[in-house]
Order: C-alpha cells, then sequence, then structure tokens
C-alpha cells in the first residue's frame, strides 16, 4: 500500500509530461541534467526545439527570512572552520571545504594570503586562531552582505601570556544562487 501511494505522484507527474504547457519539474528528472526533458509533442517523430539557455543571470530578489537565515548559516561554518587551523601550512591552503566558498582559485590564494599575513603581523602563535567568530552580518543590496568577525588566539611573542586578536570585514556576493568570498586588494 505505502509503494502504490509513493507511485501517485510519480503517475500524475508523468501523465502530466505529455501536455505541452506542463512539464516534469526539474526536480524529478532522473538523469543529472537541471534541464527538464524536451517536449514530446514533436510531430514525425522529431523532438521539438528546446528553448536555448539563457544567456544573462537570474536577477537576484531582495532577501526574505529564510534566505537570510541560509546565509547566516553558511558565512557561520566558514568562519568557525578557521579556528583550531594553521594557515601557514599547506594542509590548511589545500582544504577543499574552505576553497569551496570562494569562486575560482585566484580569488581563493588571494584571501588565503591576505589572511596568513594578517595571522603573522598579529603574533598568532603557530599561525593558527583559536576562537574564530562571526559579529555581525549585513546586507548591502541584494545579493551583497558584509561581514565582520573576530580571531582570537594565543600570542607568539615571548613573555607574552594574554592573546591576541584581529577583526576582519568580508564582503559577500550571491552569483547564481550560491553566496561567493570575494577577496579584498592585496
Amino acid at each position: 500500500m505505502r509503494s502504490a501511494i509513493r507511485l501517485v505522484p510519480l503517475g500524475l507527474a508523468l501523465s502530466l509530461a505529455g501536455c505541452s504547457s506542463i512539464g516534469v519539474p526539474h526536480w524529478m528528472w532522473p538523469f543529472g541534467s537541471s534541464e527538464a526533458p524536451a517536449s514530446t509533442n514533436a510531430t514525425a517523430g522529431q523532438l521539438a526545439p528546446s528553448a536555448p539557455p539563457p544567456t544573462t543571470p537570474a536577477p537576484v530578489l531582495p532577501p526574505g527570512d529564510e534566505a537570510i537565515l541560509s546565509f547566516q548559516e553558511r558565512a557561520d561554518v566558514f568562519y568557525k572552520r578557521l579556528a583550531q587551523r594553521r594557515f601557514n601550512t599547506l594542509a590548511t591552503y589545500n582544504d577543499p571545504t574552505l576553497r569551496g566558498y570562494f569562486e575560482n582559485q585566484d580569488a581563493y590564494s588571494d584571501y588565503y594570503a591576505r589572511l596568513a599575513q594578517e595571522l603573522t603581523d598579529a603574533h598568532f602563535e603557530k599561525n593558527r586562531p583559536l576562537v574564530a567568530e562571526m559579529q555581525e552580518f549585513s546586507m548591502e543590496a541584494p545579493g551583497r552582505a558584509r561581514v565582520r568577525y573576530r580571531l582570537e588566539g594565543k600570542s607568539g611573542l615571548p613573555l607574552r601570556f594574554w592573546s591576541t586578536s584581529i577583526e576582519r570585514e568580508d564582503v559577500w556576493e550571491q552569483t547564481n544562487g550560491r553566496w561567493w568570498i570575494l577577496p579584498g586588494k592585496l
């Protein structure tokens, strides 16, 4: 009985797929492509031409509560990932999770170099922040946010038993539905 209930939405979607005005939702298309299948209403066995992919990116809408919360969650995960990591090692530099927050390799390299230099200048012991916390973020415009955060760690200078810290500000931009960090100028 349960399997029959699960098949009802699939059967409904497949029957509606034959209609010219209704297509199969993209999430139900099983072949890994983000495009839905071409229409099957073609004559003489030919497929109807599909619409060309859009050449301009979709407009960015003003964020709603859900979009703001998803951005905050993504940013918070990134900044927490910076804690307890040494930034003068290849292991941290080659971390694919950290790279996943940047649109391309050059942006990641610029960001990483600047962060590692600031940690060195602030005399972080072993270039390792112990605590990373997001202090505030603001949505400047649709698809653009600014995040202020703080990194804190032990001082690497001799006879300095207190901690050291830096505060930074990052700009995030939404492209194709995903938030990316824009590195500052070196």
